[in-house]
């Protein structure tokens, strides 16, 4: 029983650092393909400059509230 709960636990984890991955990877790209800089795509998401510079530089990722304002800002722009 504990390694099923540790092998679904690991799996969860690597599922969530990989959409994480990917959704730095289009908010990146949004961001270039509007040319927009670091400072004016955090004002848009209401964050600081240094949260967006964090999740671009792979030192950080955003929270479950920054992630939906991501994934929403992304849409309205396709």
């Amino acid at each position: 029983m504990t390694s099923k709960i540790i092998s679904l636990t690991y799996f969860i984890t690597r599922y969530i650092i990989i959409y994480m991955k990917k959704l730095i990877a289009d908010l990146r790209l949004y961001r270039l393909k509007n040319g927009l800089s670091q400072v004016k795509l955090a004002k848009r998401l209401g964050v600081t400059f240094c949260s967006v510079n964090r999740w671009l530089n792979g030192k950080q990722i955003p929270s479950e509230l920054q992630a939906y304002k991501i994934e929403q800002l992304i849409k309205k722009g396709k």
